[in-house]
């Protein structure tokens, strides 16, 4: 099966071409955001593909992407022609509607990893993040209005026409819960739905704590957490790095030991986060590096160890990676989810208050045996439940059973 990809937040769903090449299946996959965005490059994830790419990922770049999504018809015709060769696609990010303009024998699964479904499908929060943009706010609002109407309805409409969605657990994000239910209103019964958190667990292994002195407290959770959130955020995306703020304060209150901190410059609020340091004095002991690539990610996170992920209401799904190379993770995981989902306690350092944080890092901070031990449980946690290698079998074999001959 030829399997089409448009949309790589994050490179998420390069991971998956990955995992589906692996089980024998042809792929054509398309990169459409420009080499600055690191994130969303195949380059930046995994060493072992460089840049030009091998001959089954194409790049496909124009200026400004939400046009070409606006007007297919005359700014995407090489992205239709590219996913009309194949049997099946894979569709993620600002793509979901391109599924209106290709064959009716091509089916689709739609892939959200946030934005694509919380913002792009909902006429409240796209209007916000449109007439808000620097590139479209100064647009006459009429037709703000129009363009904003037609993109969400062709959005959904495409996301209506996949035969299998994958979104985060139910209940983990209400309102993503109620934007599916909107979109597929007198089809619930029929659309399947993959509850995913996952990790590409291949050639990530174990990795013993480094143990340094200080200790190495590091955190993975982008910084977004001053409430009101700006327009176009679902404020469920708060990550709480004001409670990890609050949390250190307290414990190098009591404790009076010095700790090296080490923060990613990614997110609306880090210059609100410094402020919130240098109030509470320990703006020395913090090092701030500027956005990195996966692979020096992983690095980053071999060298800490404490990990935090994020401590208001979303996913911490970030956090898994850590938990994986057998870090102690202080995190909200969001117990009333997923222990339904997993079946069984997690062994994440479970805190959504600065007290929890305080008292996690007390109990971490001098015992290097019991670290580990978390580590190694989290590692063997991480290993049973949240495999992407699974998503990956799943979405093809409901693409399999949906293709029209």
């Amino acid at each position: 099966m030829k399997i089409g990809f448009i949309g790589n937040t994050n490179n998420y769903p390069f991971i998956l071409a990955q995992k589906l090449i692996e089980e024998g299946h042809e792929i054509l996959f398309i990169v459409d955001e420009k080499s600055t965005e690191k994130l969303h490059r195949p380059e930046n994830h995994v060493l072992k593909i460089d840049y030009p790419y091998p001959d089954w990922i194409k790049e496909d770049l124009f200026p400004i992407n939400i046009i070409r999504v606006l007007f297919p018809k005359i700014f995407s015709k090489s992205v239709i022609r590219k996913l009309n060769s194949c049997d099946a696609v894979i569709i993620n990010g600002l793509w979901h509607g391109i599924k209106l303009k290709l064959k009716d024998t091509i089916p689709s699964v739609s892939v959200f990893s946030g934005a694509d479904l919380d913002v792009y499908a909902s006429y409240k929060n796209f209007k916000h993040f449109f007439f808000n943009h620097p590139k479209t706010k100064y647009l006459p609002g009429f037709i703000l209005k129009w363009l904003i109407k037609e993109y969400v309805n062709n959005h959904r409409a495409g996301i209506r026409e996949a035969c299998c969605i994958s979104y985060f657990p139910p209940g983990a994000i209400p309102e993503g819960d109620e934007i599916i239910r909107e979109i597929f209103t007198g089809k619930e019964d029929q659309v399947v739905r993959f509850s995913h958190c996952h990790v590409n667990t291949e050639n990530i292994n174990y990795t013993p704590p480094p143990e340094n002195t200080p200790l190495k407290i590091l955190n993975v959770a982008r910084f977004v957490w001053k409430q009101p959130l700006p327009p176009g955020y679902n404020q469920a995306e708060a990550k709480g790095n004001d409670i990890m703020i609050h949390g250190l304060a307290l414990f190098l209150k009591e404790y009076k030991i010095k700790l090296d901190i080490h923060f990613i410059e990614k997110g609306i609020h880090v210059d609100e986060t410094k402020m919130l340091i240098k109030e509470y004095g320990f703006e020395d002991m913090v090092t701030w590096h500027k956005e990195i690539s996966f692979s020096n990610f992983m690095d980053f996170l071999c060298s800490g160890d404490i990990i935090f992920e994020q401590l208001g209401n979303h996913i911490f799904s970030g956090g898994l990676y850590p938990m994986l190379i057998g870090r102690p993770v202080i995190a909200n995981g969001r117990p009333e989810i997923f222990e339904k989902f997993t079946g069984e306690v997690s062994p994440l350092c479970q805190a959504t208050t600065a007290e929890d944080v305080k008292v996690w890092l007390g109990k971490l901070i001098n015992n290097a045996d019991y670290r580990r031990d978390i580590g190694i449980e989290s590692r063997k946690y991480v290993l049973k439940h949240f495999d992407i290698k699974d998503e990956a079998l799943f979405f093809a074999k409901e693409l399999r059973k949906n293709i029209l001959v």
